[in-house]
């Protein structure tokens, strides 16, 4: 089997391609970073509106005990912590 010859130029275009897509996916990345903060702020302002309009309806309906929606903390690399 004989194998192909790769040139400089070769090892130099695939790096000039490997390259523009590592910048293409830094730009799609930061998209979805600020598309996750914004999920997250928008949660954390109705959260607790949301959380007093349930209590309300269930003391209304006779339901008691009713968990409060989980609080999202910390987002680290890949990691996101939900509390209740």
């Amino acid at each position: 089997m004989a194998r192909a010859k790769v040139t400089n130029e070769d090892l130099q275009r695939e790096i000039a391609a490997l390259r523009e897509e590592v910048r293409t996916l830094h730009r799609i990345c930061g998209r979805m970073d600020e598309h996750i903060t914004f999920v997250n702020n928008t949660y954390s302002a109705v959260r607790r509106p949301t959380n007093w309009v349930l209590s309300r309806i269930n003391s209304m309906m006779g339901i008691g005990g009713s968990a409060p929606l989980p609080q999202i903390t910390d987002v680290t690399d890949s990691e996101v912590v939900i509390t209740d």
